[in-house]
């Protein structure tokens, strides 16, 4: 089980989080993490490729990733996904630095 904020403002928007027990969250096996400005939500599949649970340092990562993706489309920066990506990564080595994880474990 974990404990994770189930509400993030964004750009005055009132995002969703779910987390959910599964590997991918699309038909082609391939997404870990999705977010949807239409629904104001941000899903994340916990499971790995090997049907172990995702590290936390991975569910994290994967969740900046998406709020990352929420503030690019919020304030309309023009990151392309591979900067998402390194953003993402960088927000959480500082953060999990500091002992702070938005995913922690019960």
């Amino acid at each position: 089980m974990y404990q994770y904020p189930e509400k993030i403002i964004i750009g005055g928007l009132n995002y969703t989080v779910k987390l959910h027990n599964k590997y991918s969250l699309d038909k082609m096996g391939d997404t870990a993490g999705l977010h949807c400005v239409e629904h104001t939500s941000i899903d994340l599949a916990t499971m790995a490729e090997n049907g172990e649970q995702r590290s936390l340092d991975r569910l994290n990562h994967n969740l900046w990733h998406e709020l990352v993706h929420s503030i690019n489309q919020s304030w309309i920066l023009g990151l392309g996904e591979d900067d998402i990506d390194r953003m993402a990564q960088g927000i959480t080595q500082i953060l999990g630095q500091l002992g702070i994880q938005l995913i922690r474990e019960e």
